[in-house]
């Protein structure tokens, strides 16, 4: 049996399937349903499975749809040698001032390309700013960087009205730039050279251990830390630092210097601050210096400390609404291409948006003059997509330490926190209990579970007595 097949006989067993009762009967004019004819379900039917087939057709394609796992051989092979070359660059590369920056935004590139089974990932620099820790423009500069240096390239262009963002893959060659910053990619990870001592011969000793594969636990781990609203208090050339006790074990000053490429004064006032906001104690000396290790505080409660909790959150928001204005607006210059006899007729900017209706088919908000007002069309996106929602989904996310993606941000996606039980509201007008029947007078308990309520039968017996001294108060004549 085929699925259409499966699916009509599902449809046509009541029991099993009330929802689709619009597709067995409809409504007449009294209220009263009639039963339809086999083959006009069979006709309904076949509609809407069409059209779902299409809306899937349309969906983004999964890596599990053509039978491989999310991370492929090639791809797995792809980003665990970027990270590899990554090392071989230098600690010098990434700890200059635009170093931490580059490799947020190319460890998010990894992320992703990881979770779409391909290197070949469409760069949005919101979402990548959001991800990396940064905003969007910080996002756009790190990406020119990289393709500028030669460790990405740009497969397709960015399409505007279209609302597609630029697609990029990792890049196997590159041409040089007369830029006084531009410091080449390397694309092949030596396999005899030290990451302490660059250019060391070890020949005759026993290779180095092989650093972790990158996984998409390992990335995401990375990405929540380097996303962390602490950093733009303490900078995110400390997010390396602290990043770099959490992988080592118990280090020394010296460890971190050689691990992390920064200076000795640099590294200081990086565990100076750190300290200041107990993320990271001192332990136990080793070979009479001091080591360092990360505290159970969580980097959300030194964001709260600081005053920068919530901050990737609104980003967050913020690159939804972005998206969301950037359509309406897109589809506001298709609009005004036409021909003015040939433009369609069109909702007022404020109309609410009802399921099924297309929310760019409504008119752009403009002011009195004619001009676009692009603020009041902030509002009014933010508004429909339910701005507040998703800003407390992402806190919610940001609170739990969990990773913070605009793509996967929903209205209703916060959890509610959940009643607590024994609660109920006090009505001191009365004097019985209308949930257990207790008489004015007697302990009154919760129903179901015996336990005293002492807050119900206070009030009741309030009230009681305030009925009593009522009735045998003296009337004056």
């Amino acid at each position: 049996m085929t699925a259409p097949a499966e699916g009509l006989a599902v449809v046509r067993d009541a029991a099993s399937s009330p929802a689709l009762e619009w597709l067995r009967t409809e409504r007449q004019a009294d209220g009263s349903r009639r039963p339809r004819d086999e083959d006009e379900t069979a006709r309904l039917w076949a509609r809407v499975w069409w059209l779902a087939v299409e809306d899937a057709a349309r969906m983004p394609r999964r890596p599990e749809d053509d039978g491989r796992p999310a991370a492929t051989d090639e791809v797995q092979q792809a980003v665990t040698d970027l990270f590899a070359r990554m090392r071989a660059a230098g600690r010098a590369r990434w700890s200059r001032e635009s170093g931490p920056a580059d490799a947020a935004i190319l460890s998010a590139l990894a992320w992703l390309m990881l979770l779409a089974g391909t290197t070949d990932v469409s760069a949005n620099v919101r979402r990548l700013g959001v991800l990396g820790g940064y905003t969007a423009q910080t996002a756009s500069l790190a990406l020119w960087r990289l393709i500028q240096d030669g460790w990405i390239t740009v497969t397709a262009d960015a399409e505007r009205r279209a609302g597609k963002a630029r697609r990029v893959t990792l890049a196997t060659s590159h041409e040089c730039t007369d830029h006084h910053r531009h410091k080449c990619a390397i694309y092949e990870a030596p396999d005899d050279v030290s990451p302490v001592h660059p250019g060391s011969d070890r020949s005759g000793t026993p290779a180095a251990p092989a650093p972790p594969t990158p996984s998409l636990e390992s990335l995401r781990a990375l990405l929540i830390h380097q996303q962390a609203d602490v950093w733009h208090h303490l900078g995110h050339h400390a997010a390396r630092t602290l990043w770099s006790i959490r992988q080592l074990n118990k280090p020394r000053l010296a460890d971190l210097m050689a691990d992390t490429g920064y200076g000795r004064r640099t590294t200081l006032r990086h565990l100076h601050r750190l300290q200041a906001l107990q993320l990271v104690a001192t332990g136990p000396t080793r070979r009479g210096e001091t080591t360092y290790a990360v505290t159970s505080r969580s980097l959300y409660q030194a964001a709260q400390e600081t005053g920068t909790a919530g901050r990737i959150a609104g980003m967050a928001v913020t690159a939804r609404v972005d998206q969301a204005v950037h359509e309406w607006w897109a589809a506001e210059e298709t609009h005004r291409a036409l021909p003015y006899k040939q433009r369609p007729r069109r909702a007022a900017a404020d109309q609410t948006v009802i399921p099924g209706m297309d929310p760019r088919g409504r008119a752009y908000p403009r002011h009195e003059n004619g001009r676009p007002d692009h603020a009041r069309a902030r509002t009014i996106e933010a508004q429909r997509i339910g701005a507040p929602g998703i800003l407390a989904h992402a806190q919610q996310l940001a609170r739990a330490s969990e990773l913070i993606d605009p793509a996967h941000l929903s209205a209703t996606g916060a959890q509610q926190p959940p009643r607590r039980a024994g609660r109920r509201v006090v009505l001191p007008s009365r004097s019985h209990c209308p949930h257990c029947h207790a008489a004015p007078g007697q302990r009154c308990t919760t129903a179901g579970t015996g336990r005293p309520s002492a807050r119900w039968h206070a009030a009741r017996r309030r009230a009681a007595q305030a009925r009593a001294d009522q009735a045998v108060r003296p009337t004056r004549g």
